[in-house]
C-alpha cells in the first residue's frame, strides 16, 4: 500500500512513478529539440566549409537546405548525432552545384565527414591560408583567393584577362601545390 500512495504522490507532484525519456512522451518534440541543439552548435561550421571551395554568396542557402531537408526526412533517427547526415546532404549540394558550373570539386576542402571542433577555423587559418600565400605563381595565388571570395571562373578570368581554361589550369597547378606544402606542414610555420 506504501508503493501505491507514494506512486500516487509523485503523479500528484508531476513526476512520473517510472522513469522515462523524453522521446517516450513526445517523439516529435525530441526530435525537434535534438535538431535544434544540432543547429545552433553546427550550422556556422557547415557554412564555413562550404565557403571554403569559393561557395561565398550560396553556403548559407546549402546549409539551409540541408537543414531543411532533414528536418523532413522522417526516417532521421533523433537518437543519432544528425551532423554527419546534415553534411552528406550539405556536401551533396554543393558538389552539384559546382559541377553544374563546371568548377572542380575540391574533396579535399570538403572532406567526407564535417569535425565538429572549434579549432576547425584554427586549422584553416594555420595551415591553408599560409599554403596559398606560399603557391609559387603569382596567378595561381590569385586563381585560388577569388575562388575562396566566391568568385566564379568567368569573372576571375576577366579580371585576371586570361581564358576560362587558363583559370582551370592555375587552380589546378596551385592546389597540387597548397596539398604538397599542407603534408609538409610548410603552411603552419613557413618555410
Amino acid at each position: 500500500m506504501e508503493g501505491a500512495t507514494a506512486g500516487t504522490l509523485h503523479e500528484a507532484r508531476g513526476i512520473p512513478s517510472v522513469v522515462s525519456s523524453p522521446e517516450d512522451h513526445d517523439p516529435e518534440a525530441h526530435r525537434e529539440q535534438v535538431l535544434c541543439e544540432a543547429y545552433e552548435k553546427n550550422n556556422f561550421l557547415i557554412i564555413t566549409r562550404l565557403r571554403r571551395v569559393g561557395l561565398m554568396d550560396q553556403a548559407e542557402d546549402i546549409a539551409h537546405e540541408a537543414w531543411v531537408r532533414v528536418w523532413r526526412d522522417e526516417r532521421f533517427d533523433s537518437g543519432r548525432d544528425p551532423l554527419p547526415y546534415v553534411w552528406t546532404i550539405a556536401r551533396n549540394l554543393a558538389t552539384d552545384l559546382l559541377r553544374r558550373r563546371g568548377r572542380e570539386v575540391p574533396l579535399e576542402v570538403l572532406g567526407d565527414v564535417v569535425a565538429a571542433e572549434g579549432d576547425d577555423m584554427t586549422v584553416w587559418c594555420e595551415e591553408i591560408d599560409p599554403a596559398i600565400a606560399a603557391v609559387r605563381s603569382r596567378q595561381g595565388r590569385q586563381v585560388l583567393m577569388m575562388q575562396r571570395d566566391g568568385r566564379e571562373d568567368d569573372e576571375i578570368a576577366s579580371h585576371l584577362g586570361v581564358s576560362k581554361n587558363q583559370v582551370s589550369v592555375q587552380r589546378h597547378r596551385a592546389l597540387r601545390e597548397v596539398r604538397r606544402h599542407v603534408r609538409r606542414g610548410e603552411g603552419s610555420g613557413g618555410e
